[in-house]
């Protein structure tokens, strides 16, 4: 094995600390969770040669083709942060069927004699634990100091030919018995181990089963489902995956071990749930991913559907006992808590966020709209539901309804359900989108989202605005950090993989953008959002014919809307199909007589048929309708030619942005 005593590396423009963990570039850190780095570390240890996949695997994950998704995901975060395409990389090269081959500048930095720090040897690993020996060349073998660091496979053993090894090797075999000792007496003690770097006190609750045969009753399984993950979230010390990680393997013939150990969870909680008249049965297991251990199995038996949320607060406590988990005041105050004692009111409120979770048209958020105002009308003081119909008339200002009729009605409901209950963080994302896409008060707006994140830290996945915050005032590359650290906690988040493409095509990161984007399409190939920003970023690297294919596809999927059609119009004017391009505004102007077309994209294709004037037009009617894409307008590529013209830094002074 290679000799690394100190491990400090130049690649090029970025230092690798391999003693630090820190990836750093022009003297600033990058983010780099830790697995990507280790990764990162091994390809630049064995840059001679290509690194196979399988190699990866057996070397990470145990060599479980489960990791396979994530082993992907691993190198794109590298290339992200290197800011290396994958189609004309700089530093890591692939090669199909191959591996991957670190190809960039390499030099070793050399050693800081000043350090206070000693240089360390690992040398056996036992359950995600590397023992370790500091050295020192100064001092005697017997007076080492011995330490436990969190595991680092790209640091690999070293034997020194000196008298002594004997002597140490001796300490070494201690040590190591002793850890394996203790990693059996952890378990023993009745703590669940867990996969590969899999937190102990980690779940992903999966979409529960529902055993009706009736699809019209999925809102309520679905719902059970995220009022558990809501729950469960809330306990101290516990890890929960969020909804869109989980809810990807809906209907998938996937086991609990296997979701568990994509996910890095240490456990799994299943089930199913069946409705019949006034009864609902639900029966949910809690599984160890480790062994595949039952932990805790509910009752078998049906109950009365007014005894819902009896039944996920048992749920919620025995899942806490059967991790061993010690509940604090607070913990069992919020898991007490119930947002309505109205049982009609709450099945409203799922079936309204089951429309809100899966829309893809307006009719989809009309019937959230109604499930949300039906909610209220059996419970007037449901503070959830207010925070619902807010998020509702929010989303319809995207693309489909003028912003000036349903933000005001939004604002509303979002003040109701503070005044009711300020302590939830649904109501203060819903107030901080409002402050950000409508009123376009970027501090308000950053403490609401700030204080809803306090009160509810996995809600950060549903929420674009939080997560594009930074880029609004032209902090793209704190946005890009900003969305990575959200995926690193989510890592299988279809939401928020598709948000770190949208937030590279803003940074004018066009093939990352689209590497990105497509690896989020391996894992939801119909993710329209995903399909959007390839064509974006074809689009921005002058390749337009390509970017009409990607968008011919998420019409044929998704429909007419606005923003589609004027990605479209851009690409046919900058490819010279300048008729075609006409003829798509000619159809959105006619539409704009019945129903609200957008201005602020019709921008975007005056300025590729380089009408000026008709550009800056319709910026202005996009400023007095209040459209909700205005917080992106400093960011947006296909405006860089208006840049240098007057008009569009008065425009940037008059959204608070200049």
């Amino acid at each position: 094995m290679a000799v690394r005593l100190h491990s400090k590396y130049v690649l090029g423009e970025f230092e690798l600390d391999a003693d630090k963990y820190l990836l750093i570039h022009n003297n600033s850190s990058l983010h780099l969770p830790e697995l990507p780095f280790q990764v990162l570390l091994y390809l630049v240890d064995n840059r001679e040669r290509y690194v196979g996949r399988h190699e990866l695997l057996e070397k990470f994950w145990q060599g479980s083709n489960g990791y396979e998704e994530t082993l992907t995901k691993c190198i794109s975060t590298i290339r992200t942060q290197l800011n290396d395409p994958a189609n004309a990389p700089r530093y890591i090269e692939t090669r199909k069927k191959v591996g991957y081959r670190y190809i960039g500048p390499f030099e070793q930095a050399p050693a800081n004699s000043t350090s206070s720090e000693a240089p360390y040897v690992a040398v056996e690993q036992v359950r995600g634990i590397s023992v370790s020996i500091e050295e020192h060349d100064e001092r005697p073998l017997d007076q080492a100091l011995v330490r436990a660091k969190p595991l680092s496979t790209g640091v690999r053993s070293v034997w020194r030919t000196k008298p002594a090894v004997v002597a140490l090797a001796s300490l070494l075999m201690l040590l190591v018995m002793t850890i394996v000792w203790l990693a059996l007496r952890s378990r023993s003690d009745g703590h669940v181990v867990g996969g590969p770097n899999a937190p102990m006190h980690s779940i992903a609750v999966l979409p529960l089963k529902n055993l009706t045969g009736n699809p019209a009753n999925d809102y309520f399984s679905d719902g059970m489902a995220e009022s558990l993950i809501t729950s469960l979230s809330k306990v101290e010390g516990l890890r929960v995956i969020s909804r869109s990680s989980v809810f990807r393997f809906k209907d998938r013939d996937v086991s609990p071990q296997e979701i568990g150990t994509q996910l890095s969870v240490a456990s799994v909680l299943e089930g199913n749930v069946r409705i019949t008249g006034n009864s609902v049965h639900v029966a949910v297991r809690l599984v160890s991913v480790d062994d595949g251990r039952v932990l805790w199995v509910s009752d078998e038996k049906d109950h009365a559907l007014g005894d819902v949320f009896v039944i996920q607060d048992e749920i919620a406590r025995n899942v806490a006992s059967g991790l061993r988990l010690q509940l604090s005041g607070n913990s069992v105050e919020q898991l007490a808590h119930r947002y309505t004692q109205n049982v009609e009111a709450y099945q409203l409120y799922l079936q309204g966020r089951f429309y809100m979770n899966n829309y893809g048209s307006n009719d989809d958020l009309l019937k959230a709209e109604r499930y949300f105002d039906s909610a209220i009308e059996k419970d007037p003081g449901y503070a959830l539901a207010y925070a619902g119909l807010a998020d509702t008339y929010t989303t319809m200002a995207m693309d489909w309804r003028d912003p000036r009729a349903v933000f005001p009605k939004a604002l509303e409901y979002a003040q109701k359900a503070l005044e009711l209950d300020d302590t939830l963080g649904e109501a203060h994302f819903a107030r901080g989108a409002i402050e950000y896409y409508y009123q376009w008060d970027w501090l308000d707006a950053q403490r609401e989202l700030d204080r809803a994140l306090e009160l509810d830290a996995k809600s950060v996945e549903g929420n674009a605005c939080y997560l594009h915050s930074r880029e609004t005032l032209g902090k793209t590359n704190e946005a890009l950090a900003q969305v990575q650290h959200a995926l690193d906690k989510n890592p299988l988040s279809t939401f928020i993989s598709s948000e770190l493409g949208c937030a590279s095509y803003y940074a004018h990161r066009y093939n990352q953008a689209i590497e990105l984007s497509r690896e989020t399409l391996k894992t939801d190939p119909g993710y329209v959002l995903a399909k959007y920003n390839v064509a974006r970023g074809l689009g921005q690297l002058r390749l337009p014919d390509q970017a009409i294919a990607e968008l011919n596809t998420s019409i044929a999927a998704w429909g007419r809307t606005t923003m589609l059609l004027s990605e479209l119009a851009y690409n046919y004017a900058a490819s010279g199909k300048k008729a075609e391009a006409r003829k798509l505004l000619d159809e959105m102007q006619k539409r704009s007589a019945n129903e609200y077309v957008d201005p602020y994209p019709l921008a975007w294709v005056y300025v590729a048929l380089s009408d000026i004037d008709k550009a800056f037009e319709s910026l202005n009617r996009a400023y007095a309708v209040r459209s909700s894409w205005m917080p992106w307008v400093n960011v947006e590529p296909k405006f860089d030619p208006l840049h240098s013209d007057s008009r569009f830094q008065e425009l940037l002074r008059r959204v608070h942005i200049g």
